[in-house]
């Protein structure tokens, strides 16, 4: 269960550092605003005009969820205040009396120290990229997920998918489903400008 959290986390991390813009191309259909990994790919660094992200990471086999966390980063002065809370399911037969352990989520980090992690874009670690209206999904190759996520510790992953979907001129929503040993991990992050 550790190992999963500690997957799930790590995504978490590097999509909160993948921003994107729209941009004027025509796509097959003839519309604008055709989306591309290039356009995905370009728009990366913008993750500084956030004023607040939203993260939630949901771990689950079958339909027992086995953990949850949900984060707010908001910005102010040059830092971000980020609150949450996490729930783990407890163990069978253990001394806890609920089925869920929640712990709050709080603490500070300077707005330059945020975000460590990045998601690399590079069309070699893709395929089957479809787009619908205003979001570009992408299947991640099998034994390209390490390289993808930048987290070469990772182990145990298939199934890898990532929806960038744009609100306007930026990037709404990152969503991150993958599978993790017998466990399905889903991981959202929403942004505010």
């Amino acid at each position: 269960m550790k190992k999963l959290w500690l997957i799930a986390l790590s995504a978490m991390c590097a999509a909160t550092v993948v921003f994107a813009a729209g941009c004027d191309k025509e796509d097959d259909k003839g519309g604008a605003d055709a989306l591309t990994l290039q356009t995905v790919a370009a728009a990366y660094g913008s993750v500084f005009d956030a004023t607040k992200i939203e993260e939630s990471t949901e771990i689950k086999q079958g339909k027992l969820v086995q953990y949850t966390e949900e984060k707010a980063f908001v910005l102010s002065e040059g830092s971000y205040t980020v609150t949450g809370s996490s729930k783990r399911l407890n163990p069978l037969g253990g001394e806890a009396s609920e089925a869920y352990t929640e712990t709050p989520i709080a603490y500070t980090v300077q707005k330059a120290d945020a975000f460590t992690a990045t998601l690399d874009l590079n069309e070699a670690y893709f395929e089957t990229v479809t787009t619908e209206n205003s979001s570009l999904t992408a299947a991640v190759k099998t034994g390209k997920e390490k390289d993808f996520l930048k987290q070469q510790s990772l182990s145990d992953v298939s199934s890898m998918k990532v929806t960038f979907t744009m609100n306007g001129e930026t990037l709404g929503s990152i969503v991150i489903t993958y599978v993790s040993g017998l466990s399905d991990v889903t991981v959202s992050v929403g942004f505010t400008y």
